[in-house]
This record gives structure tokens, C-alpha cells and sequence, in this order.
């Protein structure tokens, strides 16, 4: 053979009998599950191929960061679009160790209808191709050609093979990624890939089924987050600060005067309007969830009594005579009568007591016990002069 075809031969063959097949970073393959892959996106960054032998796959550029491999874009016989990183490799022969084989490795592949990219109709990874097997993109199996391959695998020597498409199939080199969708500062990004710019917006915050309220997030281009937390109980404003992690997650801390509290939560991908986790404080872990404001779920379908525009938590204030309280901001005055209606028609909220300093607490005793008595599930008392998170 040639010295220089003996040279990519011998590469390629290291490279298979050393060293399992290397997908790329599951961020940068998986983003293009979201892009828009319609045939002039295609047309723009890929060329449209008959055939590659090894020769011609190990000269490909490799587009995603961090791979061994080229991407190639296959449209299937039925019209989906099929992403694919394949290698050339070799396999020794059983009883002969100094005889290889030439095969294709299908390192990983995803096909999804360009019409409604919302979830894929296959995937796979790790499928070598020997002489004459076909794939079948559209259900992610080995088959014989004639029943559904869309491309095929043909040895053409000891040392070299060639990956072609079969019947109505398209193989395309891809040359520069496609643009990724794009998050606005009003909406998340389409499709199921979380990015930083997601988090941004504003949130009905649940933690424990004690503490809620308004979350507002807002994410820079290196993923620091800011923002404020308003309590349902009432009170200004607390500080946002933190960042996105590297498994999509958000990291943020909520500071309060005298305590704080630290969240860990996670977007979920379909929809992109909730945020789901764990919260911190003073060495105690709970729950939360998160729902985007204006989002068609709400916290009430997720079955938390919260929902957009109602306080989960009611703050009920003892007045200085111990026998009337008001309820949240409402300035009319209730006497310890009505709590029984009160509560007969909200029985799982929280209820938050506040009362004035020079109150004797006695009287708070027996207003928080009056409180509980009339089906009250959830009670804790906060000082009037200040906000409780």
C-alpha cells in the first residue's frame, strides 16, 4: 500500500483498537436538536455527499468542540433529520490477530421530524457496521438493505470502506453549526436544551408549603444571576444573587436580614417554566418549586394550593386590643370569630401571625391557639416589623 494511505490507516486503526468511540459533548450535539434544520438551514452549513470513504471522513472538519468525530446530517427515505457522528474503524478477525476489518462506527446518532422537533423519534450510539449492513435512521436499527436503510456500509479493501446513503436518503458533511434558537428577555429559547438565558424572568415561588412568593431572575451572557424575592407575607424586596452551574442548573441565594436561604434548582426542559430543587437554611434542607409567571401551568395544577395572584401563606395581625386581627393588607378589621369562616374556606393555607410589640403574649398565645382550633394546618408567628421570607 502506499506509505501515506498506510499512514491513515494505521491512525484510524489505533484509534479504534485503543480507545472506545468519543461522542461529542452532549451540550453542543443535543443543542442541535433544537436549531432549525429544514433543508436551506442544511443547504447553508452542509455539503451534500454521494459517498465517504476513510480517507474522506478523517478529512472532515470536526465542528463540535471536544470531538474526535465529524458530524454528518442524514435525511432519512421518510423526510426526518438525522444527526450523526460516525468514525471508521477496524476489527480484529477472530483466530487471525493480524487480520483487520474494516467497519463503520456509529458513534451517535438522534433523528427528529423537522416539522415538530419536540422530541426525538430515535437515537442510538455505538453500532459498528460491517460489509453490507444498513442503518435505519428513522427506527435507530441495523437492517439488512431493502427493509428501511437509509445508509449503508460497503468495505472497499482491507484497509478502507465507504458510507453511502441508500434510496430516497441524503448524507450531508457538515461544515459549521446551525445557529442555536435564541432566548428573549420575555420568553425562554425553543426546544428542550436548557441555556442560561432561560432562567430569566419572573417566578411564583413555593418552598416547604410555607414560604412563597414572587421570584424575579435575571441572567448576563456569563451566567451570573441577580434579581429580588418578595415575600407573600409581605415586606420589601430581598437580593437575588448567584449563577448558572454546568449540568443547566441555577444556583442563586435569597438574603434576608437576619437569615438566608440557599436554592439549587433545575429548569425543566419541557416548556421551560418551572424550576424545580432544593432550598437551605440554617442547616435544614426542603423543596421548592417555581412556575413562570403567565405560564399555562400554575402552581395550583402542580397540587400546591398557591396559584399566580393568591398568597399561599395569609398574614392575620392582632390588633393592641387582642380580640380583632386583620388579614394580609386588607385594613378592615375581623373579630376572632370569623377565623372559623375564614379558614373553612382556605384550610391549607399558612397562616403567618403578626402582632404589635407591647402586646402581651398571652393574648398571642390564645390567638394563635384560637387559629389552630378553627383547622388552621400550618401556623407560625413573625415579628409585625419586619418581613418573614
Amino acid at each position: 500500500m502506499p506509505g501515506p494511505r498506510r499512514r491513515i490507516a494505521f491512525l484510524v486503526c489505533a484509534c479504534f483498537l485503543t480507545l472506545p468511540p468519543t461522542p461529542a459533548p452532549a451540550d453542543e450535539f443535543d443543542r442541535l436538536g433544537d436549531a432549525d434544520l429544514s433543508r436551506p438551514v442544511i443547504q447553508k452549513h452542509a455539503r451534500k455527499q454521494a459517498g465517504l470513504n476513510f480517507r474522506e471522513l478523517a478529512a472532515l472538519p470536526v465542528v463540535l468542540r471536544d470531538a474526535r468525530s465529524s458530524l454528518l446530517i442524514v435525511v432519512t427515505d421518510q423526510g426526518n433529520v438525522a444527526r450523526l457522528i460516525a468514525s471508521p474503524g477496524f476489527r480484529k478477525a477472530p483466530g487471525d490477530p493480524n487480520k483487520l476489518t474494516p467497519t463503520l462506527v456509529v458513534d451517535r446518532f438522534e433523528t427528529r421530524d423537522p416539522a415538530n422537533r419536540a422530541a426525538p423519534l430515535a437515537r442510538g450510539k455505538d453500532a459498528w457496521l460491517f460489509d453490507g449492513f444498513g442503518y435505519d435512521l428513522d427506527a435507530g436499527q441495523v437492517v439488512p438493505v431493502g427493509m428501511g436503510a437509509d445508509v449503508r456500509f460497503v468495505a472497499s479493501g482491507p484497509d478502507d470502506g465507504r458510507l453511502i446513503p441508500v434510496g430516497k436518503a441524503e448524507l450531508f458533511v457538515v461544515d459549521s453549526l446551525p445557529p442555536a434558537p435564541k432566548a428573549s428577555a420575555d420568553r425562554p429559547s425553543e426546544g428542550r436544551v436548557v441555556r442560561p438565558a432561560d432562567y430569566n424572568g419572573s417566578y411564583r415561588l413555593a418552598a416547604n408549603g410555607v414560604w412563597s412568593g414572587l421570584l424575579e431572575l435575571k441572567v448576563d451572557p456569563e451566567g451570573v444571576v441577580t434579581g429580588n424575592y418578595r415575600s407573600d407575607s409581605g415586606g420589601a424586596p430581598h437580593p437575588v444573587a448567584g449563577k448558572t452551574t454546568g449540568d443547566h442548573g441555577v444556583e442563586f441565594t435569597v438574603t434576608f436580614p437576619r437569615t438566608r436561604q440557599d436554592y439549587n434548582g433545575w429548569l425543566w426542559g419541557e416548556g421551560k417554566n418551572v424550576i424545580a430543587g432544593s432550598v437551605t437554611m440554617i442547616n435544614q434542607t426542603f423543596s421548592f418549586v417555581a412556575v413562570r409567571e403567565g405560564a399555562t401551568a400554575s402552581l395550583a395544577t402542580l397540587g400546591l394550593k398557591i396559584a399566580p395572584g393568591k398568597p399561599e401563606a395569609r398574614a392575620l395581625t392582632l390588633d393592641e386590643s387582642g380580640e380583632n386581627f386583620l388579614i394580609d393588607a386588607d385594613p378592615a378589621t375581623h373579630p376572632l370569630s370569623d377565623l372559623a369562616e375564614l379558614l373553612k374556606a382556605d384550610p391549607d393555607a399558612s397562616i403567618v401571625v403578626k402582632a404589635p410589640g407591647a402586646i402581651a403574649f398571652e393574648r398571642v398565645r390564645r390567638f394563635i391557639q384560637a387559629i389552630e382550633d378553627a383547622g388552621a394546618r400550618s401556623v407560625r408567628l413573625a415579628p409585625i416589623d419586619r418581613a418573614s421570607p
